[in-house]
């Protein structure tokens, strides 16, 4: 179990890397910005999400109050969003070390909506392979002569049962094989934001380190899991079209 740091807003400054006392008095933002903090902190990213809006709107400048949003945006998926605010710190901030958290979470919205598209790509391909199998026979059934037809009439019950079967394992293997591979994208985009974290967790050990929450990990293998059993679910549909009697 790993839970988020607390630290008070000076600290949190300085735990990004502002060590100069100028930078600090610039960094300390309107009580907008220290209430959405305080929330972003305990994290009800959603109380806080229209706090660092007003502070982020009131002074677009201050690549704080963008940052903060970026990290609370990512955090309740909003990815565009987050992606605009990264942007806006990145526009503002010469410092290293959050110029480069901040590519970071750029990093992991165009993952996490590359991983969407694919999932996407992957239903329209499900969804054309059914719709084109099931035509393909209709039309090879029309268009069959009478001894063709008679022919397969002819066949034994037991070669067909045999073909009908060979047909529903087939759909099924590579439902399997797809559902599997978005099981294993799942972990790949868990370590990727997991590489590219801004949040900084203590472990049960006492240990420290960047990280993201079990409850975005959670998220993640949850819309895979969906995504893995509709694509099981359309196969097994698909399937019941060749039983065996």
């Amino acid at each position: 179990m790993k839970n988020p740091i607390k630290i008070e807003p000076l600290k949190l400054l300085l735990a990004l890397g502002i060590t100069s006392a100028a930078s600090m008095q610039s960094a300390v933002l309107a009580s907008d910005y220290d209430q959405g903090l305080k929330l972003y902190q305990a994290k009800n990213y959603a109380a806080a999400l229209p706090l660092l809006e007003k502070a982020a709107n009131a002074k677009t400048n201050a690549w704080q109050a963008q940052y903060l949003l970026g990290n609370t945006c990512l955090a309740l998926g909003k990815m565009d969003e987050a992606k605009a605010a990264y942007q806006r710190c990145l526009a503002t901030c010469n410092d290293k070390s959050i110029q480069d958290h901040a590519k970071g979470g750029i990093a992991t919205v165009d993952a996490y909506k590359q991983a969407q598209a694919q999932a996407q790509s992957l239903r329209r391909t499900t969804s054309t392979t059914g719709t084109s199998g099931t035509s393909g026979t209709s039309g090879t059934r029309s268009s069959s002569s009478a001894s063709a037809a008679e022919s397969e009439e002819d066949e034994p019950t037991e070669k067909k049962v045999d073909k009908n079967a060979q047909i529903r394992n087939e759909l099924l293997a590579k439902a399997r094989q797809e559902a599997n591979k978005i099981r294993r994208e799942a972990e790949e985009q868990i370590k990727h934001e997991k590489e590219n974290s801004n949040e900084v967790f203590k472990y049960s050990d006492g240990s420290r380190g960047l990280d993201i929450s079990d409850e975005r990990e959670a998220q993640i293998r949850k819309e895979a899991e969906e995504r893995a059993k509709r694509v099981m679910y359309e196969a097994e549909q698909r399937a019941k079209g060749y039983r065996s009697n």
